[in-house]
Order: structure tokens, then sequence, then C-alpha cells
């Protein structure tokens, strides 16, 4: 689930972990701010430095693509109260998934031979676009195919 300039879940993916890496370096920014700001008004303790951040802003890890991946889909489902229809492969779901090629003419992917799965999908994460999208199912139908038949 996403909003922005793009209807692509790959750009929605990649921008949110841009965000959070953002927000990430914003967080430990202010963090060291109220610590240098603790040292010269004399707070005592980790607490008090706490509390003078931002309500509601933690120190955590920014995400990473298993994450946003993860947010894009099943997460993406939950927010719309639909995770009992989409957002995975489980028995009983509507079937919407994207077969990808990562050999596919013009494809930004590149160096795949011999990757692993994970690293396959980490490159067309960060670096595929439609021209890898060569099947587009909603609803079990396929409703693009750019296969050559």
């Amino acid at each position: 689930m996403g909003a922005g300039y793009s209807p692509s879940i790959l750009e929605v993916m990649r921008r949110s972990l841009d965000v959070s890496s953002v927000l990430t370096s914003c967080r430990i920014k202010e963090k060291e701010e109220a610590a240098s700001k603790r040292k010269c008004s004399g707070m005592k303790n980790q607490d008090e430095v706490e509390n003078k951040m931002s309500p509601g802003i933690a120190l955590r890890p920014p995400l990473n693509f298993e994450r946003a991946f993860q947010f894009a889909t099943l997460g993406g489902a939950r927010a719309l109260n639909l995770a009992d229809k989409v957002g995975n492969f489980s028995v009983g779901k509507q079937f919407d998934a994207l077969l990808v090629n990562l050999d596919s003419a013009n494809s930004p992917v590149d160096f795949t031979a011999g990757l692993k799965l994970q690293e396959k999908f980490l490159k067309f994460f960060f670096t595929g676009d439609d021209r890898n999208i060569e099947r587009v199912y909603v609803n079990g139908n396929l409703v693009l195919n750019k296969s050559p038949s």
C-alpha cells in the first residue's frame, strides 16, 4: 500500500526505504542533540533526554527490503482490512501476482548468473522495473501477458 507519484509497487517500496533511512538519521541527530543539551542543562539521566525528544520518536533501525516488501503486500492488505482476501499466496486467497523475468529484453537487472533466489530478488527490488514484469494476475485472471507465445 502506498501513495505518491508512481503507481509502481517497486517504486513505493524503494521510496519507503529512502524515507525510513532519512527518519532514522533524523532520530539519531535528535537524540545526539538532546544528549548535548543534557550536558549543558544538567539533566541527570537518559530518561530525561528521551523525554525531551519528540513524542513517539524511538530509535529503530531503518527498514530493510524484506520488511518493505512485507509492508507493500500483506501489510497493505492488513491496513485495508483485506488480509483475509489478498496479501500473500495462502490457500483460499485471491491470486494476485507478478511473473518476473530478470532476463527479459532490455532488462535493467544484470549479472544474475549464480545468484541465490534472495539475491536475485534484491537485484529486482532495487533495479527492476516494468520491463521485468512478464505477466500480471489479478484475482486469478491473467490481465497482462508480455510472454512470447
